[in-house]
């Protein structure tokens, strides 16, 4: 699965940060963006849990971002109860 965006590219700093919680590389720059910084990492957290991958890079013909998640179509996420 793959996502992108036209925004703007992430500096190596911001891209150092991008897996850490409640981090918001846009909110540092202009306090501009909203969220609480916790939805991409939950996302990455829960694929590397299975195993697969989470990747992201700045897009390289525009400003912007991709966010490339690998997962097979025979993974399985076991449900646990709380």
């Amino acid at each position: 699965m793959m996502s992108e965006d036209d925004g703007v590219s992430l500096s190596p700093t911001q891209f150092s940060q991008l897996w850490t919680p409640y981090y918001q590389g846009e909110k540092y720059l202009t306090g501009e963006e909203d969220g609480v910084g916790l939805g991409l990492v939950m996302v990455a957290s829960l694929i590397w849990t299975v195993g697969e991958t989470c990747r992201a890079y700045n897009r390289e013909e525009q400003p912007g971002m991709v966010v490339k998640l690998h997962i097979p179509p025979d993974t399985t996420f076991a449900k646990t109860s709380t």
